[in-house]
């Protein structure tokens, strides 16, 4: 019989074990390889150990991770030891993300820079258009009570009609008492 074979009437190691939800399960019976083509192949060379992964983790990564782990009550500093030597030991390099947040900072200052100006000429430009929204308003009062002086005189005269005859009792004469 072979290393990976199990007589049938062998029972598998009956210890439960809990898998990611927490439910028990038993070991599974893997299947039995293939018989070898032929008994003299040669044996692999020994795998060299995988070389450690450069993750892509950053400071954006980095302050996902802060956050989302509770507090370190009893020592700050600590606890910031504990993150960094297990940062390194999955292969992250603590410095590059201090540089990637270095870099980040200056990025952020510089949006917030360019956000200002924006913000600053669009309330330049709004405070532009209240002031012109503010004279074509005064434009059209002056437009009406022109009207209305143009209107009373002509029903002075007679040449007007009988409803501006009404205007003429002295409405409209703002445009005078202004000082236009």
């Amino acid at each position: 019989m072979g290393l990976f074979s199990k007589r049938k009437d062998e029972t598998p190691d009956a210890v439960p074990r809990e898998d990611a939800s927490g439910a028990s399960a038993m070991p599974r019976e893997e299947p039995a390889p293939a018989p070898a083509a032929t008994a003299t192949a040669p044996k692999p060379a020994a795998a060299a150990p995988a070389p450690r992964l450069a993750l892509a983790f950053g400071i954006e990564q980095a302050i996902a991770l802060l956050k989302s782990m509770p507090a370190a009550a009893g020592s700050p500093k600590a606890f910031i030891g504990v993150v960094r030597k297990t940062l390194e030991a999955v292969g992250v390099s603590v410095e590059q993300i201090v540089a990637d947040g270095e870099r980040r900072s200056a990025e952020v200052v510089t949006e917030i820079g360019a956000l200002q100006e924006e913000v600053h000429a669009l309330e330049s430009a709004a405070t532009a258009k209240k002031q012109r929204v503010a004279d074509l308003q005064t434009e059209l009062e002056d437009i009406g009570q022109a009207q209305e002086r143009f209107r009373a005189d002509t029903a002075g005269l007679g040449l007007g009609s009988p409803s501006s005859a009404a205007s003429s009792s002295g409405e409209g004469l703002g445009l005078l008492s202004r000082g236009r």
